[in-house]
């Protein structure tokens, strides 16, 4: 055992853990400050939730220099309302947070460089470190409040659309009050292109490049199918005894999850043994356990 696993051991899981995760909470922080004072400010980019009013507010008001603390006293009152609904302890770890965020962010934009190219491309960089802050703080569990928390507060007292939809209305909103108020329409192509991507690379973050599909095989030959995607395909099965309510006949149901990689693979082997079989081929955002992810992992 070499030096450093020693360290690991001596070291408790849940220490490492948080010490894990207020390193990438300090990572996403960094990146959060480089996308505001570098691509979204100086662009007049207004994207969705508060950071996107923090925004706005600084350019209107000429103080685009205190986007943190604007993200903070903006999210005061979004606790106050949810300090009922989400507990003492999670409003008190979001304001430590809020405050930690605001004073980095801040401090970091004092030196940060302006980026004044095309703004295309401003969307583009900023979206992409957004994405890698909303990422991580969903990973790590590190709330930051926002229109997330306030979508929660108003669903609950108005329970119109869903809690998503909510959310989405309340950022759509600070999009078009930041086209309207700069008088940029060009503004809201930008705010989408920024959106779109910080969400793809914050999903890439959660559940990295490794997709798996889960599939569904309903067979009348459920011990010469399993037993063929065992020995080929090296996948456990799980076999589902099931009717067929057109027929009336039993039917086995076999449920597999494979690599993206191993779909052609899989829908060969399941045609040799039975090219009479049902197939049915569903996305798994993340599947845990033997030969996927670790499912004790935190």
């Amino acid at each position: 055992m070499n030096l450093s696993e020693k360290i690991k051991n001596k070291i408790p899981p849940k220490t490492a853990y948080n010490v894990e995760r207020y390193f990438f909470m300090m990572v996403a922080t960094v990146a959060s400050a480089v996308c505001l004072y570098v691509f979204l400010t100086p662009a007049e980019i207004v994207s969705g939730g508060v950071t996107g009013l923090a925004t706005l507010i600084g350019i209107v008001c000429g103080v685009p220099q205190w986007q943190g603390v604007l993200q903070l006293l903006i999210n005061i009152p979004i606790m106050i309302l949810s300090y009922k609904q989400m507990g003492k302890r999670f409003i008190i770890d979001c304001l430590i947070n809020l405050v930690i965020r605001a004073v980095v962010i801040d401090l970091m934009g004092t030196f940060l460089p302006a980026y004044r190219g095309d703004k295309l491309l401003a969307a583009v960089y900023a979206g992409v470190l957004w994405g890698i802050a909303i990422g991580l703080y969903l990973k790590y569990k590190i709330s930051s409040g926002g229109t997330e928390m306030l979508g929660r507060w108003i669903y609950s007292k108005i329970p119109v659309l869903s809690m998503p939809a909510t959310i989405t209305v309340l950022d759509l909103t600070v999009v078009f009050v930041g086209v309207f108020v700069l008088g940029n329409p060009e503004g809201l192509l930008y705010a989408m292109v920024m959106m779109f991507i910080s969400t793809c690379v914050s999903d890439v973050i959660l559940v990295g490049f490794r997709k798996s599909k889960q599939c569904l095989i309903v067979t009348d030959k459920p011990q010469e199918v399993a037993a063929a995607i065992m020995n080929e395909i090296r996948r456990g099965v799980t076999k589902i005894d099931a009717t067929g309510m057109y027929s009336g006949g039993e039917k086995g149901l076999l449920m597999v999850c494979v690599a993206s990689g191993q779909l052609e693979n899989l829908r060969a082997v399941v045609k040799r043994a039975d090219e009479k079989s049902f197939l049915i081929v569903g996305s798994a955002s993340e599947v845990y356990g033997a030969g996927f992810n670790d499912i004790n992992k935190e």
